[in-house]
């Protein structure tokens, strides 16, 4: 007969047992170690997450998605951030209700609230509250859209108010602008739609169902995520990166200016009508008056003592926006220096929630003159 196999010794499943004890114990370490990891890299862990969860079209960075001649628009529907219409914070219905003054906030991510958790927090929502404080003149209540885009310039400014906000019919519109425009003008190449710098934004493809599940783990997906997508997936897929920059697809703007200034001054050399920011705005200015509405800008100010990439091209840009305010007699509201006290910057261009009320409380007045002049 054969003889039965010999059972483990007690000594050997001892062994495999702490074997399999260290393993999962490692394991976990490892994965703990991960997380403290993911922690100080908050736009990796959102990645990972999404792509975990699979089906999101929402761009991380941005909160965005690519929208076909919006070009793209805040993720509708982003839990606590967006409502379904494809705007921060709560939703606006489409028709006017009657005595209520309706206040359209337009920018980019300094409007938006980029460095504020809430969306009651940003300047949009904040001024809401103080114009219903006492509403102005004729009216009942008020409300106010938020519609910054992170990264807006004129251009998505101009084409979210043609094929979008215009039918909200605001009584009263905010531009906030100059520092996304003055960056695609300091770059080479330059062209006013923007074909430099911009290109389409393209969300990610979506991994396998296995991979998906293995990032659920956070040590395999901190080793997946870079190796599959890189650390920032979507800003060279819509800024267009290099060294030197690429030309635009298809070259057309042929001036000989240029390409970077190096003083403010050096602006003036440059014919307005070639200005990209200039054009927009005048035109953006033009058809909110065409729809019976009123215009208040406010130029996007950098933090007193810092700089930003092309600081001359910032300057130059806020000198066109006080320039066509003089042009077309509108109220302005640059901010005074001391406006907002160094600790409420969160960096060179966003502030916390304090500074957005300063910024409210700034341009409230400016909102008022404006409605009086109805």
């Amino acid at each position: 007969m054969p003889q039965a196999l010999p059972r483990p010794s007690r000594s050997r499943a001892r062994t495999l047992g702490f074997s399999l004890l260290l393993l999962v114990l490692c394991g976990a370490f490892l994965e703990t170690m991960a997380g403290f990891a993911l922690h100080q890299a908050p736009f990796l862990e959102k990645l990972r997450r999404q792509t975990a969860q699979g089906g999101s079209r929402n761009t991380v960075f941005q909160r965005s998605v690519g929208q076909s001649y919006l070009n793209y628009l805040p993720s509708p529907g982003l839990r606590g951030q967006h409502n379904e219409h494809g705007y921060r914070g709560k939703a606006v219905p489409l028709d006017r209700r009657p005595g209520v003054l309706r206040v359209l906030c337009m920018g980019g991510s300094t409007t938006y609230g980029w460095s504020v958790k809430r969306p009651q927090d940003a300047y949009p929502a904040q001024l809401e509250e103080l114009l219903r404080g006492s509403p102005p003149d004729g009216f009942d209540d008020v409300e106010v859209i938020n519609a910054g885009v992170p990264w807006g310039t004129t251009a998505e400014m101009t084409t979210h108010y043609h094929f979008k906000y215009h039918y909200y019919q605001p009584d009263l519109v905010i531009l906030h602008t100059g520092l996304n425009d003055a960056q695609a003008f300091h770059r080479e190449h330059y062209h006013p739609d923007y074909s430099h710098w911009r290109q389409q934004m393209v969300p990610r493809h979506e991994l396998p169902g296995l991979a998906r599940t293995l990032t659920k783990s956070r040590l395999l997906g901190a080793l997946l995520i870079p190796f599959v997508y890189g650390t920032h997936p979507e800003i060279p897929t819509f800024n267009r990166y290099g060294t030197p920059p690429p030309p635009p697809v298809a070259p057309w703007f042929d001036v000989d200016w240029p390409p970077l200034l190096e003083t403010p001054a050096d602006g003036a050399k440059l014919p307005r009508e070639r200005i990209a920011f200039h054009h927009n705005l005048k035109r953006l200015i033009e058809a909110v008056h065409a729809d019976g509405g009123k215009v208040v800008l406010m130029p996007v100010r950098i933090k007193p003592g810092d700089e930003v990439p092309g600081m001359p091209s910032v300057l130059f840009h806020e000198q066109l926006l006080l320039d066509l305010a003089a042009a077309e007699e509108l109220p302005v509201a640059p901010f005074p220096e001391d406006l907002i006290p160094a600790k409420h910057w969160k960096d060179p261009m966003h502030v916390d929630a304090e500074g957005c009320a300063k910024k409210a409380k700034h341009v409230e007045p400016r909102v008022r003159e404006a409605l009086r002049s109805r």
